[in-house]
């Protein structure tokens, strides 16, 4: 996860989902960037907790039950707002959400179109997105330049 201390140039740090589970996780993972991160280094986020497994079982729910699906996706919401709300004061974490359910909507409206491979990447992709983004206003909010990247981009 961290090259050999003193090592020079640029260094990439990893955190997957497990170590993204919950607020306590991602303010752990903030402090080890706080301290062992330098300015010029990257960091790669894995979707938080079970994220991937809830867009995957809405994904397939929504094509043949859609009720198991709106109660999978309604999951799926509040453990991504509680995160946002849990971690970012209200002003940030009010954009942050919105940029969240504007995400759950345009997704959403792909599944009408049936379930492609290109629409099965684009959500269950999703979920690397959303910790990249908070992770990025977390680091932000303690003081840590961060900008988060779309790698799809």
């Amino acid at each position: 996860m961290i090259a050999q201390a003193g090592a020079k140039g640029r260094q990439l740090h990893k955190f997957g989902g497990s170590s993204l589970a919950d607020v306590k996780c991602y303010l752990r993972v903030a402090g080890i960037m706080a301290e062992y991160s330098q300015p010029d280094d990257m960091m790669v986020v894995s979707a938080a907790g079970s994220t991937t497994n809830q867009l995957i079982s809405w994904l397939k729910l929504s094509q043949t039950d859609r009720l198991s699906a709106h109660q999978v996706l309604q999951t799926l919401r509040r453990y991504q707002c509680d995160l946002i709300s849990g971690l970012l004061p209200a002003d940030a974490a009010d954009d942050l959400t919105s940029a969240f359910i504007s995400d759950l909507e345009r997704l959403a409206a792909l599944l009408d179109g049936g379930v492609t491979d290109a629409v099965y990447a684009e959500i269950v992709g999703h979920g690397e997105i959303w910790s990249a983004r908070l992770m990025s206003a977390v680091l932000n909010q303690q003081g840590l330049d961060a900008a988060w990247l779309d790698a799809r981009a």
